[in-house]
């Protein structure tokens, strides 16, 4: 075989990874709803279990459930459940709601190892391969929320996989994503894909197809959630403090955005006009609301942050936040106390020492890139960084589903060495 032939099977096998890898991280990560409770993450472990009773398969799913780190994430999540509900049965509540998230995520996990035993029997990826990975399934997603948001009738289509209600105030814009949560939890995790990118793409160059790519996760988080800002705030930080490159092409990086904005307003005017309305009247007035605020004169605050100093109004005492109230969701179905900040949630229903055991949880989800090069230890900081701050919003660590994954993949794919590679 000539090295040409080589160089064409590479390729090939290449283009599979991308193809075959994408699909798998865009329904593992999102995991949309099929049929009731069954979701796309569980329809994955269907479609990739016939090729792991392979002997060879099954030796390479063996190998993923009994890393250190499966055990531990799997032994952790069981944990977190029984002392959850030792909360529940001691303060007389029997309040199982965080239980079933927890254990929902437990299924999550099992899917999970399945999905990545498929992938690792496959195909050679890494951690910069899956890293791409998830870019390209946030890109796509942002895509469909483009095209969904422009016509109602693909909008509706979306609906049984998402089952979000279009009666929203909001419904032009959110809730038409392919995916099972698509306002708090997909504006949450565009901002972890906006910190991915500047690692995998933005470190070592600058040009105008990179931006173009950083842009596409500006329109996804436009639709999904304002959240998202944030963590494209902080992969900007990240760039002008890491990338490897000079002064000026950094600088450049703003020229090319505005080159962008333009480019893109040009495009929907001329080819798109129907859209314009859309745009004007909807998508940037909600992006931007604070802003809108701040040139009316008002403070720089939107809704949404009005609502958030409301909630934050709602304190616990010294006792509560100590050992917890038992309660994370009133018998409705509502939030405890009608709060929804993340910090105040936890402490209602477990204190500073169940919610201490659930930041261990989120750390140990991560742990395996603090043990790659320094790059990646930057990395993963700033990804805990931006899951700490948004939990001063709504509840983040530990339990987000989507956040989980992308962490999850992350992890199992900077499993480097043959010592961790065995329990």
């Amino acid at each position: 075989m000539n090295s040409s032939s080589i160089l064409t099977i590479k390729k090939s096998t290449l283009d599979n990874a991308n193809v075959v890898g994408t699909f798998f991280v865009f329904i593992y990560v999102f995991s949309f709803y099929i049929v009731g409770p069954i979701t796309s993450s569980i329809l994955g472990a269907v479609i990739v279990f016939p090729v792991l009773l392979k002997p060879s398969a099954r030796r390479v799913l063996f190998q993923t459930i009994s890393t250190r780190y499966a055990v531990g994430l799997l032994s952790i999540n069981i944990l977190l459940i029984a002392l959850g509900l030792s909360y529940s049965i001691l303060h007389g509540t029997y309040d199982l709601s965080y239980i079933k998230i927890l254990f929902a995520q437990a299924i999550h996990i099992i899917c999970g190892f399945c999905i990545v035993a498929y992938l690792k029997y496959k195909y050679d990826i890494d951690t910069s391969t899956i890293i791409r990975l998830i870019i390209y399934a946030y890109i796509i997603q942002s895509g469909i929320e483009m095209i969904a948001s422009a016509n109602p009738t693909i909008a509706a289509m979306l609906l049984p996989f998402n089952k979000a209600d279009m009666a929203q105030e909001s419904s032009a814009l959110r809730g038409v994503a392919l995916a099972s949560a698509t306002t708090w939890s997909l504006g949450l995790t565009y901002g972890i894909a906006f910190i991915l990118y500047a690692h995998q793409y933005m470190m070592h160059r600058m040009n105008a197809k990179v931006v173009i790519g950083w842009f596409c996760l500006v329109v996804g988080t436009s639709f999904a959630g304002r959240t998202g800002f944030l963590g494209a705030i902080i992969s900007i930080v990240y760039f002008l403090i890491f990338s490897q490159i000079g002064f000026i092409k950094k600088l450049s990086f703003f020229g090319y955005i505005i080159a962008a904005i333009i480019g893109l307003i040009i495009i929907i005017f001329t080819i798109f006009p129907s859209y314009v309305e859309l745009l004007v009247l909807k998508i940037l007035p909600w992006a931007l609301e604070p802003l809108f605020n701040l040139l009316d004169g008002n403070d720089f605050s939107s809704a949404s942050t009005d609502r958030l100093g409301e909630m934050w109004e709602v304190l616990p005492t010294f006792q509560e936040a100590l050992l917890g109230t038992g309660h994370f969701t009133n018998a409705d179905g509502s939030y405890y106390l009608h709060t929804d900040v993340g910090i105040l949630r936890n402490l209602f229903y477990w204190g500073v020492f169940g919610y201490g055991a659930i930041i261990i949880y989120q750390i140990f989800t991560i742990y395996p890139l603090f043990r790659k090069g320094r790059s990646y230890k930057v990395l993963a900081c700033l990804i805990l960084l931006y899951i700490f701050i948004t939990e001063y919003k709504a509840v983040t660590i530990g339990l987000n589903k989507m956040t989980f994954s992308i962490l999850f993949l992350l992890s199992f794919f900077s499993l480097r060495n043959k010592r961790e590679k065995t329990t």
